[in-house]
Order: C-alpha cells, then structure tokens, then sequence
C-alpha cells in the first residue's frame, strides 16, 4: 500500500517536534526547529515560524497529558493487585 506525500509531510513535521517539545522548544529549540525545518523547505508547504512551532508543541503536549488522564481513568484497577519483589542471589 503506497503512503501518500502528505504522510510523510506531517511524519517529519511531528517527529521532531514530540522529542524535543516538553523541554528543548519551550525554552530556545523552537528557533533552532524553525531553520532546521528551512533547510528541508517545509516552509512551501507549512507555517515554521517559531511561534507556530511553540503552539503545535503546546497544544500536542496538552493532548498528550488528556490521553494519560483518561487511559488511566478507563484502566483503573477494582481490587489493586499486591506484588512481592524478591532477589534471586543465584549467579550464572
């Protein structure tokens, strides 16, 4: 099944920005983002001015935070299941 040019588009957009966007864009990386994303001339295709690159991480970190809430909402344990670590001194 072939993947259309816009999946890639947005692939190579949203990759970088969701490893670098709780700590590098909020302080300095959205700038450093930005010319990156010139040199690849994604700028004929989207907006990478700094600012939007600041708004898509804040809006995908929120979501990403909602998500967590609400898996572990939907995957809350009734009766908490007690676990008992131990160590084997066993060596191989």
């Amino acid at each position: 099944m072939a993947v259309s040019p816009l999946f890639w588009r947005d692939f190579f957009l949203r990759c970088p920005l969701l490893h670098w966007c709780r700590k590098t864009v909020q302080k300095n990386g959205a700038e450093k983002l930005s010319a990156f994303f010139k040199l690849i001339r994604l700028e004929r295709h989207i907006g990478i001015s700094p600012s939007t690159i600041k708004n898509i991480c804040s809006k995908t970190c929120d979501l990403l935070e909602e998500y967590q809430k609400q898996q572990e909402l939907k995957f809350q344990l009734k009766n908490p299941v007690k676990v008992v670590g131990g160590i084997d001194e066993t060596y191989y």
